[in-house]
């Protein structure tokens, strides 16, 4: 190697470290922060109220599907054309649809007169009956007990046919 590419290689040396050591010294600065101010509003909502609210859609929804079903069934029912075994087919899904909705409105009733306020009672047809209630009333087992022992005498199921469902918070 000559003295001039010695020369040439420790400027070019210096010329990186350079170029480092000004990168390094730039990226080390803080950018600077723009903050912005915003007014906040907090307001709280009970437990309670957030359950009702979700209990009355829970009911809401399944009372519009009902009268979508009931609907749906008479259409069938007076359907021109159509043959005596279709007609009473649909007249005792009905008949079976009402008389599950006449058990939950009664079983509610009964509820509300326990002093078990807010519930929704759900029949199925293999006559499972779910009760929908807030966490606050099933909290303890004397509840749950009066509960079940009230709907499964009122709706004539078994105690293992009702289901206490705890209403979402």
């Amino acid at each position: 190697m000559t003295k001039l590419e010695r020369k040439m290689r420790r400027f070019g040396c210096a010329a990186l470290l350079l170029l480092l050591t000004l990168s390094a010294y730039s990226g080390a600065a803080k950018p600077e922060v723009q903050a912005v101010s915003v007014p906040v509003t907090v307001q709280t909502i009970s437990q309670e109220a957030l359950s009702a609210q979700s209990l009355a859609e829970s009911a809401d929804a399944l009372a519009k599907k009902r009268e979508a079903l009931l609907a749906q069934l008479q259409s069938i029912a007076d359907q021109p054309g159509a043959d005596s075994e279709t007609i009473n087919q649909a007249l005792r899904q009905m008949a079976a649809l009402v008389q599950r909705m006449e058990t939950e409105a009664s079983v509610c009733t009964l509820l509300c007169s326990m002093g078990f306020s807010d519930v929704v009672a759900i029949l199925s047809e293999e006559r499972i009956l779910s009760v929908i209630v807030p966490w606050q009333i099933a909290e303890n087992e004397k509840n749950r007990l009066r509960i079940m022992d009230a709907v499964a005498s009122h709706a004539g199921v078994s105690p293992d046919a009702v289901k206490i469902i705890l209403a979402k918070k």
